[in-house]
């Protein structure tokens, strides 16, 4: 059995490119992946898009910040909810 490996993700007013992101990280040839997408209140769509586009993924987990606090803290949440063996950041 293959080391799930967790991808952590923040997110900050990024609706024109977040799709790319996590098409890029689901295209790996490496399937045991889980998506962690932590949002830091974002005050455009890109968290609607995320829940309309992957809402049946079970891959793909969103945390939504309680207000704005910085790509590092964004991370640290994600490190939290990680369940993988490995993690790695898609900035």
């Amino acid at each position: 059995m293959n080391d799930l490996v967790s991808v952590i993700i923040p997110l900050y007013n990024r609706q024109n490119t977040i799709v790319r992101a996590i098409e890029s990280v689901l295209n790996q040839t490496y399937k045991n992946i889980e998506i962690i997408i932590v949002d830091d209140c974002s005050s455009d769509d890109g968290c609607k898009i995320i829940e309309n586009k992957y809402k049946l993924n079970d891959r793909i987990h969103l945390i939504k910040l309680k207000k704005n606090s910085g790509a590092c803290v964004a991370r640290n949440v994600g490190i939290e909810a990680a369940k993988g063996k490995y993690i790695g950041f898609l900035d």
